[in-house]
């Protein structure tokens, strides 16, 4: 199956069940992750011209006695390095608000504001490979961003060890004095300061520079109206709140199943309370069902969506929990009905004292029998 290649397994099961599913593809976190990235590749593929340039133009500002030369050239390679990466991720930005929910449906996804069918599957490989490239994720599987990292890392560190191992092998030598073997060792050693002060200073500015960046994309996205993450916060409301649903049921289960004479008194108090955070629940429901298909309807996705789709596994969903509920008080109130009939026996062979505990008793079962009526009249019209 073609959708199989783009869409891994939990999506696949959303789509099955609700008929679209949205992916969060990439986090802002990760965004800002690939200046790491960059400046690790920058790194490891200067940094012995780096050092050359370095000792060169140093050796000029010592012999023309113009040590801003040796400045503005450090300063300048930072500059430039430091507007590689900006560029780079500035580009990613751009395409980060593109693509960083994904919307699947059955037929195909909406990147950014195309939409990509499964069966174009050149077109579509072509732009999933180009976004797998800049991010090192390709759509759907885990990111190998990290690990990318951590492999030029281990580059650096594999370069410095060997450095130290080279000069600890050139330092047997220096006691002859040959030039040469000094200026190799000269430029090992100077090598491993720069590669390491390159290495640290760089992680220094990009942490506080580059993560005041994300702090504001991250802003923008809190006030952006993206339909996308509008559309994922409403649908994921609505699951949140139908196992709250859920969670009620049980907890009233549990209650009215097991209480004893002792418990009758607050019982009723107990099922009002969960009552009213059920009919809470359910109106939340109905309230975020609708909002949320007046969104699809008003977004780029209102001809991808089948909303009737999610409709119906709504329905399913909701209605589980208030059957569920539903059976629940007819069994309640088959119980209470069995008690209150005993009690009704037991009053006519008891003498006055243990009538009026009686009476008491078949008063309470009676606010409890008609919370259970009015409940399931109510629970039962509320059904989709």
């Amino acid at each position: 199956m073609i959708i199989n290649q783009y869409v891994n397994q939990e999506n696949i099961e959303e789509i099955h069940k609700k008929g679209f599913s949205i992916y969060e593809y990439l986090s802002v976190k990760e965004l800002i992750s690939t200046v790491q990235q960059d400046y690790l590749r920058v790194l490891l593929s200067i940094h012995y011209f780096f050092t050359a340039t370095t000792v060169l133009i140093g050796s000029l500002s010592y012999y023309f006695q113009y040590y801003n030369l040796f400045l503005y050239y450090i300063l300048g390679t930072y500059g430039l390095i430091f507007l590689y990466v900006l560029a780079r991720l500035i580009q990613r930005t751009y395409i980060f608000f593109l693509i960083r929910n994904i919307v699947y449906t059955h037929e195909g996804l909406i990147i950014g504001k195309n939409i990509f069918y499964y069966k174009d599957e050149v077109q579509l490989s072509e732009k999933l490979d180009l976004y797998a490239d800049l991010f090192k994720e390709y759509l759907s599987d885990d990111s190998m961003l990290d690990k990318d990292i951590s492999k030029k890392k281990l580059r650096i560190f594999a370069t410095l060890k060997q450095n130290f191992k080279s000069l600890g092998n050139i330092a047997e030598y220096l006691e002859f004095l040959d030039k040469f073997i000094f200026v190799i060792f000269a430029f090992f050693a100077i090598h491993a300061v720069l590669l390491v002060i390159f290495y640290f200073v760089g992680l220094v500015i990009g942490y506080i520079f580059f993560g005041l960046y994300g702090s504001i994309i991250k802003g923008i996205l809190l006030f952006s109206n993206s339909k996308s993450l509008a559309i994922k916060n409403e649908v994921s409301n609505i699951d949140e709140h139908l196992n709250i649903l859920e969670t009620i049921y049980q907890e009233l289960q549990s209650k009215m199943s097991n209480f004893t004479d002792g418990e009758i008194s607050n019982i009723s108090n107990f099922i009002a309370q969960n009552f009213t955070n059920f009919y809470t629940t359910i109106d939340f429901i109905l309230q975020k069902q609708i909002y949320l298909k007046s969104i699809i309807a008003n977004s780029k996705y209102s001809n991808f969506i089948d909303f009737s789709m999610f409709s119906e596994y709504l329905r399913v969903a909701f209605n589980r929990p208030v059957n569920e509920m539903i059976n629940l008080l007819k069994h309640s109130e088959s119980n209470t009905a069995f008690q209150l009939e005993t009690i009704k026996n037991l009053q006519m062979n008891t003498d006055e004292l243990n009538n009026e505990q009686l009476r008491l008793k078949y008063v309470q079962l009676e606010m409890i029998m008609n919370q259970i009526r009015e409940n399931k009249n109510r629970l039962e019209q509320s059904l989709l």
